[in-house]
Formats: C-alpha cells, structure tokens, sequence
C-alpha cells in the first residue's frame, strides 16, 4: 500500500487527479496544487488537495514524510528543480517527473527516480497511478 503525492497544474495533473478520485476540479491555470492519496489504516483511503508551493511543503515537511512515491509535473525548469530537491531532501519517496520538455529530460534525470518526457500536452496519464497500483 502505497501513500501518493502528485505535485503540478495543467492537463496531465487533472486527468492523474480525475482518474484517481471522484473530484471535479476546474483549478485556475496559475494554481499549483498538490493531489494526496494516503492510507489511514482500518482498510480506509484518504484523499485531498493541498497547495503546493515550497513555502507550503515546508510547513507540512513532517506530514510529507509518509509519501512512498511523488508524481511532479513541472510548469518551468526552475520550479521543477526545486521541487525535486525538496523531496530528494526528504529522502523519504521515490520520484517521478512527468515532462513535455525534452531537452530537460537530461536534468531532471540526474535529480529524480525516473522521468517520463512526452511530446504532447494531451496525452492522459491515468496510466501512471492508478487505485489498484496503490493498494499493492
């Protein structure tokens, strides 16, 4: 059982989130937000939205620590790198950086544990996470 973080904003993010919840969420195209899904013991699920800004994971570092896997979907070079050290920082979950930049790839493949790079701001990512790879 697995606890997720999916850090981002867009298209991909949304459809990760739609895909693993029962949400409808329109967020404003600026919002940078951060999906949970953590497991609370007794066979119980919980899920939300948090911000997600580096000011806001620093003050919720210790609730940070339970994630085993972190999904980060960058908008720019700058605030992808820092999101990804904040978690190799933590040292506490593996990290994935899903990309539509491909001559960043090379970056974020030096920081993270894996990176996917695609060329399409279209593609759904429900493929990534999903309810039953969580609960294995």
């Amino acid at each position: 059982m697995k606890n997720i973080l999916v850090v981002g904003k867009g298209e991909p993010f949304i459809s990760i989130i739609i895909s693993l919840s029962n949400m409808r969420i329109v967020p404003n195209q600026s919002d940078e937000l951060a999906y949970y899904v953590r497991f609370e013991g007794n066979g119980k699920w919980v899920d939300g939205l948090i911000p997600a800004s580096l000011i806001q994971f620093e003050k919720k570092k210790l609730d940070l620590l339970t994630f085993d896997m972190v999904y980060i979907f960058p908008d720019k070079l700058s605030e992808g790198i820092e999101k990804v050290n904040f978690f190799n920082e933590l040292g506490t979950c593996e990290i994935m950086v899903i990309t539509h930049t491909t001559r960043y790839s090379r970056i974020y493949r030096q920081l993270a544990d894996f990176v996917i790079t695609s060329q399409s701001e279209k593609n759904q990512y429900h493929w990534l996470i999903n309810k039953e790879s969580i609960i294995s």
